[in-house]
């Protein structure tokens, strides 16, 4: 996409959202500590667990709650991974104060929107490129594909 075909609004929130991304990165990493708190807060191994007046909730068996628990935390460790790869490529821009969404457009707004473009088609590239090599995405690949001009 380029800076022509978007509008102010989409251009400032998609530079706000990697302006936020450290943020999120924490925020998934306490998440993903409280996984395994809360399924044993929320699930019985014994049984008998009180669900309403007359309700009485079966026990689960240790291999269904270890297979539930890693399930959980791998799925949080990679959107974990894929913010933190995103983050790596974006941290040196420098930061911008987010205008008015009616303000005109500053020159770094731009500059900074063109970047984040051409760096998520690198990735896009990259993502397409190892789902058919069956092999995982690394940052070197997308760095690799960003340089090579």
């Amino acid at each position: 996409m380029s800076v022509f075909d978007a509008s102010t609004t989409e251009i400032r929130r998609t530079i706000s959202f990697y302006q936020t991304i450290e943020a999120k990165i924490d925020f998934l990493k306490n998440e993903k500590e409280l996984i395994s708190p809360r399924f044993y807060q929320n699930h019985s191994f014994t049984g008998t667990m009180l669900l309403s007046d007359e309700n009485y909730q079966g026990g689960i068996s240790p291999y269904y709650g270890t297979v539930a628990i890693l399930t959980a935390e791998n799925t949080m460790q990679k959107r974990i991974d894929r913010l933190t790869d995103r983050y790596v490529q974006f941290k040196d821009i420098p930061h911008i104060k987010v205008l008015p969404i009616d303000a005109p457009l500053s020159y770094e707004e731009v500059e900074q929107y063109t970047r984040i473009s051409q760096i998520e088609q690198s990735i896009r590239q990259v993502e397409d490129k190892t789902e058919e090599d069956e092999d995982e995405l690394t940052i070197n690949d997308i760095l690799g594909e960003l340089y090579e001009d």
